[in-house]
């Protein structure tokens, strides 16, 4: 399984905070991450891509759908929500609620969450479903999935059986991207959030 983040949006590179209650396109740099990665990794013979529903998540993987693979997309992939806070700059929000609520999922509350958001546990409930799908598909190796930066997390950390206060192993870039192998019974990373990709066509960071 290839599992990629999407590429960079304005709100990115803004610190804006941008959950599933935010759905904007990806940004110039963003565009040409994404075709980078379909120029490096065009030769592998993917047979199903996964996304959310989000324009991000399709976006970034759409070179890659134009070339007729198979493609379903689940809102049970979409970022986790940030409730009334969705769109509103990290480092200026009201009483420093955000970095209040990392904190806590850091101290392992799985049920802190913004007003109106969802927690780590809400969304790792709403992935299972999808889960125990995408293992059925698990002999399939060539398995393309793009989502988002904390759904990610959740999802990497459910699927090996990690506790939700693990997820923070998993860092996460624009349009990074983890290789899981399942080698019976244990998923294996060949890749950890690999940017190799995105030397193509080298631009600023």
């Amino acid at each position: 399984m290839y599992i990629v983040r999407h590429g960079e949006t304005d709100y990115n590179a803004c610190h804006i905070l941008q959950g599933s209650g935010v759905d904007l396109g990806l940004n110039e740099k963003g565009l040409l991450q994404s075709q980078n990665f379909y120029e490096f990794y065009k030769s592998i013979p993917f047979t199903k891509i996964y996304t959310s529903i989000l324009k991000r998540s399709i976006q970034s993987v759409d070179l890659f759908i134009k070339w007729g693979i198979s493609h379903e997309a689940y809102i049970e992939l979409n970022e986790i929500s940030y409730g009334i806070y969705d769109g509103v700059k990290s480092s200026i929000e009201p009483e420093g609620l955000y970095k209040k609520l990392t904190q806590k999922w850091n101290e392992g509350n799985m049920d802190a969450k913004l007003p109106d958001g969802e927690s780590p546990i809400d969304v790792r409930d709403r992935i299972r479903p999808f889960l125990q799908h995408l293992i059925h598909d698990v002999t399939d190796e060539y398995i393309l999935i793009c989502i988002h930066g904390r759904v990610m997390r959740i999802l990497l950390a459910t699927l090996i059986e990690l506790d939700l206060i693990d997820m923070n192993l998993f860092n996460h870039s624009n349009m990074g991207l983890y290789v899981v192998k399942y080698r019976s019974p244990f998923f294996c990373f060949e890749k950890f959030n690999d940017l190799t990709h995105l030397q193509v066509h080298p631009f600023d960071s």
